[in-house]
């Protein structure tokens, strides 16, 4: 395997819309929304496409960063005339003018310089946007090359005029919708993305498939499972990475397991009753078998202790004999072998101990839920524990 998880397998297209979070008296776009959807998605699936306005507009901010110094005016005022600031653009124009006209070295630096300073605070505003808002999860997910984001055209543009918004929406909606009839892929909606492809499907507008509401099934449920673990929203992407490459041996039970629970729901994933399915197959059949996980582990880790102690105990071996003098000199695990051996009495009951505790393990790790499980202890013991995803 790369450094990354390997590519190919289950893909997953995820339909997420932009999310407004308050603050005070202002409100700022966040990225918690398509995060949650990506850390459950590239937990479950191999790679996945991320349909995000929100998403496809921070690509363009992080691009803007490296603009060339030559082409910024253009686009700074191309920025002033998307926001309909009549005053800001005359300023702006009239700044410019006198920029070009000038034949006075100070003043052209002055304005070369004030230009710079514009553009290094706008630099340190991007940043602060991708910190704060959860961007850098964005782009790590990406960097990973498990997560592709779609392109719209003019995502910051259309975001911002008035006059795209319908057009931007209608095109948004025939990209998500389009993974629909895709039998290469599996759509994850989010709440209000399921509400208008759901409005399209009872419209006649859009083409829900049998197969469809399958794929979609299993994959709304298991990313809803996934999502309700304690501290799956305080999880990096970097750390979502790392429990996936270590549980990967274990996802195809947990996949087919919840193929099995998704065909009892009778629901497709964009109808609003789905949430309420999904609870019903976590209570009666998720929890009652993780229940039974924990408590097989618990009892297997008393038998480990009793192996330990057993080990660990002072035996009644003569001073000064060869045996106890070869005995001093071996580490622990050399001790257990000679016992398992048969050499130190009980040695066979110490090895048959051995066998139903490693018997056990093996067991409690080929159920189809350990690999949820697993991913739960992994997030509560904070194993790959990082401060953010930009490190």
């Amino acid at each position: 395997m790369s450094q990354e998880l390997e590519q190919g397998g289950l893909h997953i297209t995820i339909g997420s819309t932009p999310q407004v979070a308050e603050i005070g008296q202002s409100s700022k776009i966040v990225f918690e929304n398509d995060l949650r959807m990506v850390k459950a998605a590239l937990l479950y699936a191999n790679h996945a496409t991320l349909c995000s306005v929100t998403s496809s507009a921070l690509l363009e901010l992080v691009a803007m960063q490296d603009i060339p110094r030559e082409k910024r005016v253009s686009y700074i005022k191309e920025m002033v005339s998307w926001m309909g600031d009549d005053e800001a653009a005359r300023l702006l124009t009239g700044m410019m003018a006198l920029f070009e006209q000038s034949n006075d070295p100070m003043w052209a630096k002055f304005l070369e310089d004030t230009l710079a300073d514009g553009w290094n605070t706008v630099r340190e505003h991007v940043n602060n946007f991708l910190r704060d808002g959860g961007g850098e999860g964005i782009l790590r997910a990406i960097e990973s090359g498990l997560l592709e984001v779609h392109h719209f055209d003019a995502a910051l543009r259309r975001a911002v005029q008035e006059t795209e918004r319908r057009n931007f929406i209608i095109e948004y909606v025939a990209v998500v919708g389009a993974s629909m009839s895709n039998a290469h892929t599996y759509p994850l909606f989010d709440e209000d993305t399921s509400e208008i492809i759901s409005a399209g499907i009872q419209a006649g507008l859009i083409s829900a498939p049998d197969s469809a509401v399958a794929r979609g099934k299993e994959v709304r449920l298991a990313t809803d499972l996934l999502a309700r673990l304690p501290l799956f929203p305080q999880a990096t992407i970097k750390e979502t990475l790392d429990i996936r490459r270590e549980l990967e041996s274990h996802l195809k039970r947990f996949q087919s397991a919840i193929i099995k629970f998704s065909e009892a729901i009778k629901t497709a994933s964009w109808d609003k009753d789905f949430a309420h399915d999904a609870d019903r197959v976590l209570r009666r059949d998720v929890e009652p078998a993780i229940q039974n996980i924990e408590e097989e582990v618990k009892a297997n880790k008393f038998i480990r202790k009793l192996l330990r102690k057993f080990v660990d105990k002072p035996m009644a071996v003569p001073v000064g004999s060869a045996l106890a003098l070869a005995m001093s000199n071996l580490p622990l695990s050399g001790i257990a072998l000679l016992a398992a051996g048969g050499i130190v009495g009980g040695g066979s009951a110490l090895h048959d101990a051995h066998e139903e505790w490693s018997e056990k393990m093996r067991e409690v790790q080929q159920n189809n839920l350990f690999f949820y499980y697993r991913t739960k202890n992994l997030l509560a013991d904070r194993k790959y524990d990082y401060v953010s995803d930009k490190e």
